[in-house]
């Protein structure tokens, strides 16, 4: 369609870069909505822009960057790494965040060291979503990895306070931990091993 437009000497684009930049908008205002939240809550923020530009306190961990970092004012050492989850991906895309996560499991204090010079520590990663159906992948993907990987059976607990979700629904936010997402979107038991 495009394509033949163009060859026409007119401009035009695929419906594909439009459906592009409608995703892309609705990652960065679902993003924008939970900073606001946290700043209602006290906590400081860091967006992706100012950790891109080298304003905030850490790098990129991995070579992955969050979407949104923030830190509560009374411990400034201790984050929380946000990833927005907006638009369907390819499940290689939730098994690189599942990697990402299994391999920031607290080690020291429940929490995981992203500098040891400026002692700063990751406390959680929170997925930040409008829609159960990214938290059921995630969950999955998640499954998945500790049935895979004999290590990850022993850390269940570690990984249930190490992850999070922050849903969007009617204008409120509302937190929820790794465990209750498993056992209510799910709608399932623990396999026997995680019990």
């Amino acid at each position: 369609g495009a394509d033949r437009i163009r060859d026409a000497y007119m401009d035009a684009r695929s419906g594909k870069d439009l459906m592009r930049e409608l995703m892309q908008f609705r990652h960065r205002n679902l993003c924008n909505m939970y900073a606001i939240e946290r700043i209602r809550q006290g906590d400081v923020v860091y967006t992706e822009r100012e950790i891109v530009a080298n304003r905030a306190p850490i790098t990129p961990v991995m070579h992955k960057r969050p979407d949104l970092l923030h830190t509560s004012a009374g411990h400034p050492n201790t984050f929380a790494w946000c990833e927005v989850e907006a638009s369907w991906k390819k499940s290689t895309v939730y098994d690189k965040l599942v990697n990402f996560i299994a391999r920031t499991l607290p080690v020291r204090d429940n929490r995981f060291e992203l500098d040891t010079i400026r002692n700063l520590f990751l406390e959680h990663i929170t997925i930040v979503t409008a829609e159960s159906s990214h938290i059921y992948r995630l969950v999955r993907a998640l499954e998945k990895a500790v049935v895979n990987d004999y290590a990850l059976r022993f850390e269940w607990h570690h990984l249930d306070q190490h992850v999070q979700f922050a849903i969007l629904k009617d204008e409120i936010w509302y937190t929820l931990r790794l465990d209750y997402c498993w056992r209510n979107i799910l709608n399932t038991e623990h396999p026997s091993y995680l019990r």
